[in-house]
């Protein structure tokens, strides 16, 4: 119960500082209101791409990971699933780890087995800097 009372007045500090920044100057509600609309959109991204396109691919950076210090991840999502690929983060780029052929079509869900290639096309056209690392295959996270 007091968590929720100090969580709401520590909101309502919060937004009485934001209206008195913007009376006091107008012109700052500008960027304010920008950053708002920006961070909406990117929330409503996935789903707007999943049903324009049909996919949509995201990269997990290092820190969101937490598993090494460069090991990052590629989820593509689709209608029926998602799918995610390890990889590493590398200076210019990532460095994105494919499974062999055989081991795809064995573990891969239902709906992506035949597709690697085109999951593959999709991750590097949404995210070129990524490059694919063949030679090493790896299991299916």
């Amino acid at each position: 119960m007091w968590d929720k009372f100090v969580n709401a007045f520590v909101a309502f500090q919060a937004i009485g500082i934001v209206v008195s920044i913007i009376y006091r100057w107008p012109l700052t509600a500008i960027p304010i209101v920008g950053l708002i609309f920006w961070f909406k959109w990117e929330d409503g991204r996935k789903e707007r791409d999943l049903k324009r396109r049909g996919f949509h691919v995201e990269y997990v950076s290092p820190g969101r990971l937490r598993d090494g210090a460069d090991d990052c991840e590629f989820v593509y999502y689709t209608l029926e699933g998602e799918v995610c690929f390890e990889g590493k983060a590398v200076r210019r780029g990532s460095i994105l780890k494919v499974p062999s052929a055989n081991l795809w079509e064995v573990k891969a869900p239902s709906w992506a087995a035949g597709h690697l290639e085109l999951i593959l096309d999709r991750i590097c056209r949404a995210y070129p800097h990524t490059q694919l690392d063949r030679e090493n295959p790896i299991n299916i996270v």
